[in-house]
């Protein structure tokens, strides 16, 4: 593995050094292209998570060089292993050529969303705006900080506070949402506001008939963030327009 790991190394220098040896743009050689990818790869995975602010898959679709000190990497994103992508990134990162033990610097991160990728935020923005309206949460102060499942999931990891947030989240997509496999659906994961000042919060639902969920959430100075009491209201059902696999 060290040996392995070494000729990559210094196969990344020899590209660094080659100042004209690729034209600008243009897709690299399939070892160039390898070599560079392995030694970028935890760059890119970090760029994507700080990007979308969850943990997010993906694909290199292709690595260019446009210098001997730029990289250019074009990516597919998936909202899940397995699963079609929803949008194409262009990542772009700085290299330094005299200190190629630094680690990449993240220059410009280009996303492009497809149709679907759309349709999903206008559904999320619609749902969100229902939400608010039936619990009377439209008018309070903007100092509540919206969070989605996998948004959680991936604060959580570094904040302990959040953490049964996350399975207060699960347990009630579980108990109040239906399970897909196929085909098209009306409601997305819980959605989670929370206002640091006040200590408080609401994690918000609709079901597939349209019954609006309230799940009333409190700030333990111990504990963290809990959840408490459910409240209903009637309300209309979305249209079945999202792919069973989005949240």
């Amino acid at each position: 593995m060290k040996l392995y790991m070494t000729v990559i190394f210094l196969l990344f220098i020899w590209l660094l050094t080659q100042q004209n040896a690729t034209p600008a743009h243009s897709a690299l050689p399939s070892d160039e292209h390898h070599a560079l990818q392995q030694l970028l790869e935890p760059t890119i995975g970090r760029a994507v998570s700080a990007y979308y602010g969850e943990r997010r898959s993906y694909s290199v679709m292709t690595v260019s060089r446009p210098s001997s000190a730029i990289v250019a990497v074009e990516i597919s994103t998936f909202p899940h292993k397995q699963m079609p992508p929803i949008g194409h990134d262009l990542i772009t990162f700085r290299i330094d050529p005299q200190h190629t033990q630094s680690a990449p610097e993240l220059i410009r991160y280009l996303h492009k969303g497809d149709e679907w990728e759309h349709k999903l935020e206008q559904f999320r923005s619609m749902l969100t705006n229902e939400l608010l309206t039936a619990f009377n949460l439209d008018n309070d102060d903007s100092a509540s900080q919206p969070y989605k499942l996998r948004e959680l999931q991936y604060q959580a990891e570094t904040n302990r506070q959040l953490r049964p947030l996350v399975a207060c989240n699960e347990l009630a997509a579980s108990q109040y949402l239906p399970a897909y496999n196929s085909g098209y659906k009306n409601t997305l994961s819980p959605i989670t506001l929370l206002n640091e000042t006040k200590r408080l919060g609401y994690l918000l639902l609709k079901q597939t008939d349209g019954t609006n969920i309230a799940i009333r959430l409190r700030k333990d100075r111990l504990k963290g963030w809990l959840c408490g009491s459910a409240e209903r209201k009637p309300g209309r059902p979305m249209t079945k327009e999202l792919l069973w696999y989005m949240e």
